[in-house]
């Protein structure tokens, strides 16, 4: 499956201090630990404690079925019998208004909530922009030419990301792209967006320690096996086989951007993968953004709103947003703090 949009922020490998079963499910001393590879183009890891051996088969589907359910209805590049997914939305701009499922209604509601908040710096009607990116990376792996998008392509396509050719009827539900150029692309917002609805489930449903890192945007709630928080693995980006810092956690979630991952190099310059949207290229203030927030779905976002703007918008953004601290690394690799991001770091 081509579900590579889900991987546009080259998102930082986070690794945990947890010991994944990384080769299927393991059950021992009530602690479930399951990977799964088929959904979003990643790897995604969930563990849970204080598991009974009879509630192991509800748990791992409620995790499998959520993960896919999302999966499908934020593909572009896919369609699936019984589903109106995104790839039908962008499949139906500038025609007629269709239907969709409540769940997708919900999501686009809120990544026009996320366009708000952020200042326009996060978009998911930046597809037409994304894909002339997207097409020069991929021609850069399967060929020793390299090129940046056309500029006047370029040009063209930003005149179509106005965020406003999305109407959402959520009494009806229904989702209309008013411009046939206009496509969605909810790479900023998606993992993040899904692994928050999949944490919000589990805690419904009685589980209260567990984490889940999918691609990278880890959740986690209540304590490791009764005694300690979740300790996670920030890595270096100019040493990527160790961690730059690890931090501490319970009942949050930790989300990293990086330019290092996913990127490739014309005449001599990296390009990443996060476009601004103001000017529709990469910027190249950072080699990695961190964010620690009790909601994934803003911290995925914010790691792609703050990834472009300069550091000192980028504090104020964070001043006025409750319940975030972020690190930023620059690209010397020097470092700058939210007021308390250093007190969850314990080495």
């Amino acid at each position: 499956m081509n579900f590579n949009f889900f991987n546009r922020f080259g998102v930082l490998l986070i690794v945990l201090s947890l010991l994944f079963a990384l080769n299927g499910c393991q059950l021992s001393n009530n602690k479930y630990s399951e990977t799964y590879t088929e959904y979003f183009d990643t790897v995604t890891t969930f563990t849970v404690y204080n598991i009974k051996k009879n509630e192991v088969e509800t748990v791992s589907k409620v995790v499998n079925d959520e993960l896919q359910k999302y999966h499908r209805l934020f593909d572009i590049y896919n369609e699936y019998d019984g589903i109106v997914n995104l790839k039908n939305v962008n499949d139906n701009a500038g025609q007629t208004p269709l239907t969709v499922d409540s769940e997708l209604i919900d999501f686009l509601t809120y990544a026009v909530k996320a366009y708000e908040l952020t200042e326009g710096y996060v978009n998911v009607a930046m597809g037409s922009v994304l894909k002339l990116w997207h097409e020069c990376r991929t021609e850069s792996l399967n060929s020793e030419y390299a090129r940046l998008p056309d500029a006047i392509l370029l040009e063209e396509a930003g005149k179509h990301i106005d965020i406003n050719s999305i109407e959402i009827d959520e009494e009806n539900l229904t989702v209309f792209i008013t411009d046939k150029d206009t496509a969605v692309d909810v790479g900023a917002i998606g993992k993040g967006y899904a692994a928050q609805k999949i944490y919000d489930l589990l805690k419904r449903l009685g589980y209260n320690d567990f984490i889940l890192s999918l691609g990278g945007n880890v959740v986690a709630s209540g304590t490791k096996n009764n005694s300690s928080k979740w300790q996670i693995g920030i890595q270096s980006p100019e040493n990527t086989s160790k961690n730059l810092c690890t931090v501490e956690i319970t009942n949050t979630s930790v989300v990293t951007s990086g330019s290092y991952h996913r990127y490739y190099t014309v005449d001599g310059i990296n390009y990443h993968h996060i476009i601004n949207p103001y000017t529709l290229y990469p910027e190249n203030y950072y080699s990695s953004v961190s964010i620690i927030c009790s909601d994934s779905a803003l911290a995925d976002a914010a790691s792609t709103a703050l990834f472009n703007m300069p550091i000192e918008k980028g504090m104020e953004f964070v001043s006025k947003t409750d319940d975030m601290e972020v690190m930023w690394v620059f690209n010397d690799g020097s470092t700058v703090y939210s007021e308390n991001f250093e007190s969850y770091i314990v080495k």
